[in-house]
């Protein structure tokens, strides 16, 4: 949806004093232009279950007293943890730490993850700027139509990277995904490919499904939750699948399902110590050091800044299934599991 909706749903919610906690937004850039410009000023706690930019993080450490937290992890830990895989891969090979990020130019939580990735490979390795043309920078912008995947994938080569990023926007352009797609087919296997957790998509699937093992091999993406961890690995989190294997008739529970149920999930539970709850009140609950609420995403416990103290996220990697879990003859599966496996 457009800002401008989103801007006047927020004033709607936020001016009935009645309601003391938001679920929201989906993009990074939407919920942080809310936050500032209505939530934080109306003292109205939200609880993002995707927003994953660093400029939330930002904003909340120069309140007072921020009503921002999220379930996810933020794009400092993601990022990280994405970049040290591919990187300790390279050098596992014997290859030079040598990469290159491709993103959303005009998004915020692409831009985000950009930095931090950026920021870290040139701390343990080497980043290579992939712009093709410095007069025309849309050829390296996935959410550009002029983006050319093949002059990236030369470009790269041609300054010896060995591992490109990429890093869609989460749905706030039609064609950044579809260009990230096309730039992991046109890689053809030559070079190591970390996704964001924002490739991490059926669509992203549907795009692969003819490509050959080559091409997926060199292909993996952060995954904020998977459900065969995520439903196994907990008590909580096997209840949780369980109930909504039986509400909706299927066992693919998937990663907004369940960031949203903790973060309706973790209001409920700090409402519960409320006898006359508001919104500073709860706002309160939340920062507070002994709460905590555990869910299918793990144990939710937040930081001064919003941010979770254990998010949950790992890599995914893409192989061909048979399960009914499968799309279009693939499947995402944690990286550490093995091709042919009993379907679950």
């Amino acid at each position: 949806y457009k800002e401008s909706d989103a801007k006047l749903r927020a004033i709607q919610i936020a001016s009935q004093s009645e309601i003391i906690a938001v679920v929201g937004h989906y993009a990074s850039g939407i919920t942080r232009k809310n936050l500032e410009e209505v939530y934080q000023k109306r003292r109205l706690v939200i609880v993002a279950p995707i927003s994953s930019s660093e400029s939330l993080t930002h904003f909340c450490t120069k309140q007072k007293q921020c009503f921002f937290f999220r379930i996810i992890a933020n794009n400092n830990h993601s990022a990280t943890y994405l970049a040290d895989l591919l990187l300790d891969e390279l050098d596992k090979n014997g290859l030079e730490k040598t990469a290159g990020v491709v993103y959303s130019h005009s998004d915020d939580y692409s831009k985000s993850f950009k930095s931090v990735i950026e920021k870290h490979v040139q701390e343990k390795g080497k980043f290579i700027n992939l712009d093709i043309d410095k007069e025309d920078k849309d050829k390296n912008d996935l959410s550009s139509s002029s983006f050319n995947a093949k002059q990236i994938i030369d470009r790269a080569q041609q300054n010896k990277v060995n591992a490109i990023f990429v890093v869609p926007d989460g749905g706030t352009t039609k064609i950044a995904l579809p260009n990230a797609v096309n730039l992991i087919k046109s890689n053809q296997g030559r070079l190591l490919i970390g996704g964001s957790s924002s490739l991490y998509l059926n669509q992203t699937l549907e795009g692969l499904s003819k490509e050959s093992e080559s091409v997926l091999s060199k292909f993996i993406a952060y995954a904020d939750w998977h459900r065969l961890e995520g439903c196994v690995d907990t008590p909580e989190g096997k209840r949780f699948c369980d109930q909504a294997s039986k509400l909706w008739r299927t066992g693919q529970v998937n990663l907004r399902t369940a960031t949203a149920y903790d973060a309706i999930m973790t209001i409920a539970k700090a409402l519960e110590t409320l006898p006359n709850p508001n919104r500073v009140k709860l706002q309160e609950v939340l920062r507070k050091n002994n709460f905590s609420y555990s869910g299918p995403t793990g144990t939710v416990k937040f930081k001064p800044d919003g941010n979770r103290t254990e998010p949950p996220g790992g890599a995914v990697k893409v192989i061909r299934s048979t399960c009914d879990s499968a799309y279009q003859g693939l499947e995402f599966v944690p990286i550490e599991y093995v091709d042919e496996r009993q379907c679950q």
